[in-house]
């Protein structure tokens, strides 16, 4: 399996679209509201034989000088999984 950034808002769209049980939570839009909150934001495809099998929209938090990173409403599986 391979971890992959995705950077391509039609890409990610598309792909997030394409998945019956993928929440708003995962919505490139969701996550641009969340970097207009200062939180740093990444979105991942886990791909295994050239195919997507997980998207993964991870937001940055802080809290009492502490930093780590989450996955709300996700991971999200795509086809098979």
């Amino acid at each position: 399996m391979i971890l992959r950034e995705k950077e391509n808002q039609e890409e990610w769209d598309v792909l997030v679209s394409s998945v019956a049980h993928a929440t708003f939570l995962q919505s490139w839009a969701w996550g641009e509201g969340q970097a207009a909150l200062g939180k740093e934001v990444k979105r991942f495809i886990v791909e295994e034989n050239g195919e997507a099998r997980f998207i993964a929209q991870a937001i940055k938090e802080t809290r009492k000088g502490l930093a780590y990173w989450f996955v709300p409403g996700g991971p999200v599986g795509v086809g098979k999984y």
